[in-house]
């Protein structure tokens, strides 16, 4: 019956209901729609439903209820039992059910049936109610959910950094801007172990405080100062023994690379790992061009 119940809901509906999943944009506008036509309706419905069943338990609470009444309240429950679980209401949704699973036995009376319709009155109204949203400005949607913020080169070159990249975006969109700089450094520590691959630097060498040991470890366990130190080492030994002025060209790029990460880890790294700082919109977004301009010279330019 649930089955059957959901089909006819989905045919009556049409293009009413919006696509409502996690990470999803929708208009000020449609929002206001669906929660107007759908979830007004289903609380009228809920209402309607409470007040048929309370005129039967007044006039005889003990009357059992046949199929066609049980059939009438099914179809005051359909609308909730579809809207609580489009929007995920979870204890809204188990109750409308558990009410449509019953209905389809003849034995229940007016006084039961009206617990379960003024329980899931109860439980819908409270969950339409802590239902909250976020705004995000017109002016910030780009940000938002955006699989390409540092265009193809850097999407297609460096598919590990997608993820954060994204939820530096999501973060800018939403104003969680300390946030949005902290995914942004995740993305320069790929690049940077991008960086130490492309010159053939798959690990470090450290030296212990304690014994003075050398001891290698691979490049992600390193340290940013650790891993631009090992690899300044060697672009300098590099440019010592270069013959070609493309080669020389390409080592003097890498520092500069070096240069820039540096800079980066001294003015953003350094302190939003170690709580040193929080950050405004602006200084998010500089962060955000800095970083983009980094990656997107790796990517296309190395």
């Amino acid at each position: 019956m649930k089955t059957k119940i959901a089909k006819r809901e989905n045919e009556k509906q049409g293009n009413d209901f919006l696509p409502l999943r996690p990470h999803t944009l929708i208009s000020l506008w449609d929002m206001i729609r669906f929660f107007e036509d759908n979830a007004q309706r289903a609380v009228s419905n809920l209402e309607n439903g409470l007040l048929y069943v309370k005129s039967i338990k007044i006039q005889n609470a003990a009357e059992v209820f046949s199929r066609k009444q049980n059939k009438r309240v099914g179809q005051m429950v359909d609308k909730s039992y579809f809207l609580s679980q489009r929007l995920n209401l979870s204890d809204s949704f188990k109750r409308s059910a558990a009410i449509l699973t019953k209905l389809q036995k003849v034995g229940r009376n007016a006084s039961e049936v009206y617990a379960d319709l003024e329980g899931l009155f109860n439980s819908f109204m409270a969950d339409l109610c802590a239902i909250e949203c976020a705004y995000i400005p017109k002016d910030k949607i780009e940000w938002f959910e955006s699989e390409k913020l540092f265009g193809d080169s850097v999407f297609v070159e460096f598919p590990d950094a997608r993820g954060e990249i994204k939820s530096a975006g999501n973060c800018l969109a939403l104003d969680l801007n300390t946030a949005a700089v902290f995914h942004l450094m995740r993305v320069v520590e790929l690049g940077l172990r991008e960086l130490a691959v492309r010159l053939k630097t798959k690990s470090l060498i450290k030296i212990t405080k304690q014994t003075k040991k050398r001891v290698i470890i691979p490049i992600e366990l390193g340290t940013w100062d650790e891993i631009i130190g090992e690899l300044e080492g060697k672009l300098a030994v590099l440019r010592g023994i270069t013959r070609s002025k493309r080669r020389e060209a390409k080592i003097e790029f890498c520092i500069e690379l070096l240069k820039e990460l540096r800079h980066m880890k001294d003015l953003w790294r350094n302190k939003v790992m170690h709580t040193r700082a929080t950050y405004d919109e602006k200084q998010a977004e500089s962060a955000f061009n800095h970083v983009r301009a980094f990656m997107q010279k790796l990517a296309e330019k190395f």
